[in-house]
């Protein structure tokens, strides 16, 4: 899922049986949260990668539910896309469509609502017209979060400059795990699109070009540019995010060099 983002905050499948009715906590009393997600398919599993815990899928569904359903205008919380049709792939993001009666208010605080989760990164997907909230939370995990029907502009191409550069690397690596579920799905038309698409919103304002045919190439690419820009401007990016997806990658066979 293409969500959109403000400025960045730098720093899989037993499922609920659909209609289940979670307990959230507001103000100390119990309330019953509708939560719309599938039967579990698969048991569950969690790992260990780099002494970091993995979510496991539980742990997600879970904690996303209890921490959104805090909110006093969050009325369902909806898993959608290969998560809730039951054809996940080893990166496949967490989208939860929040229904609210009050979209604005709830986009507002979802930065803080899911502060406890302590994402790598959490940032508002610039490149769709609908706002979307996305998380890289440790793992990699990355979770997609639909604030009801509220509305984002969308943001021209990236203007690296050394204040924006961490934002940028939070955005190109978020979309490269992205990537890497299209493409252990066999969706090749949809990454070679969105490679195109990446050249012309990020890596060539970075100045990489030609635009790059794999995701693998899209990575040594970036990895080249930011190292450069690094230098010239006498900054330094932290490393835990791109390390840990680029390891996700190759685990999954997505790239081989970068």
């Amino acid at each position: 899922m293409r969500p959109q983002h403000r400025r960045v905050g730098v720093g899989q499948h037993g499922l609920v049986p659909d209609g289940h009715r979670a307990k959230s906590f507001r103000n100390g009393a119990a309330l019953d949260l509708a939560v719309l997600v599938p039967a579990l398919a698969a048991p569950v599993h969690t790992t260990k990668l780099d002494g970091a815990a993995r979510l496991s899928v539980v742990d997600v569904l879970a904690r996303v539910t209890e921490l959104l359903g805090a909110h006093p205008d969050v009325g369902r919380i909806e898993l959608a896309g290969s998560r809730a049709h039951g054809d996940p792939t080893a990166l496949s993001d967490w989208d939860f469509h929040i229904h609210t009666t009050n979209a604005a208010a709830l986009a507002r605080d979802l930065p803080r609502l899911v502060a406890p989760l302590e994402p790598l990164v959490a940032q508002w997907d610039r490149l769709v017209d609908r706002a979307v909230y996305m998380l890289v939370l440790p793992g990699p995990v990355k979770v997609d979060l639909f604030p009801g029907d509220e509305r984002h502009e969308i943001e021209p191409p990236w203007e690296p400059t050394p204040e924006n550069l961490a934002a940028i690397d939070a955005h190109f690596w978020d979309w490269v795990l992205w990537l890497g579920s299209k493409f252990l799905h066999g969706r090749q038309q949809v990454v070679d699109e969105e490679l195109r698409k990446l050249h012309r919103n990020l890596l060539g304002p970075l100045g990489v070009a030609p635009p790059p045919t794999t995701v693998d190439a899209a990575v040594s690419e970036y990895r080249r540019a930011r190292d450069r820009l690094e230098r010239e401007w006498n900054v330094s990016i932290g490393r835990r995010l791109g390390d840990e997806i680029t390891q996700a990658l190759r685990r999954n066979r997505v790239i081989d060099h970068s």
